[in-house]
């Protein structure tokens, strides 16, 4: 009964969000990680991230998460718009707050990339859901 609970769970639009979210926040904190291993400034490995995660989370979030279908191309463009702008204003946020917080408030490179991220996560939920994915006729 509980598997039965989990798994509806998991296949809901929420549940298919946080596995997405997870492999979108994997994929941007693994290459920060890496980035700075292998000696790159945090600045431009948040840089590098942060597009990367961007791109990728596009396209699980149309396909996965909100089985997005947009039946012209002039519609797939004003998603993908919608998407890049909202997306781009979280990183860009992303990007500034990690730097504010270790540059002003001497917090590690490593933590203020989490808490940030934590913040980030629920403003991408709040606006794809209800900005950028949300027309009628979408294909649910």
């Amino acid at each position: 009964m509980m598997l039965k609970k989990a798994l509806h769970i998991l296949n809901s639009e929420f549940g298919r969000y946080i596995l997405a979210g997870l492999s979108i926040t994997i994929l941007n904190v693994a290459l920060y990680t890496i980035l700075l291993l292998f000696g790159i400034r945090y600045y431009w490995a948040n840089l590098a991230a942060i597009v990367s995660a961007k791109f990728y989370a596009y396209f699980i979030n149309k396909f996965y998460v909100y089985r997005s279908f947009c039946p012209t191309s002039k519609e797939t463009v004003s998603e993908m718009l919608k998407f890049f702008i909202c997306r781009g204003g979280s990183g860009i946020f992303d990007y500034f707050s990690v730097i504010l917080l270790v540059e002003f408030f001497g917090w590690s490179d490593l933590y203020s990339k989490y808490f940030v991220l934590g913040i980030v996560i629920l403003a991408n939920y709040y606006l794809g859901k209800n900005f950028i994915f949300n027309q009628k006729g979408k294909k649910r």
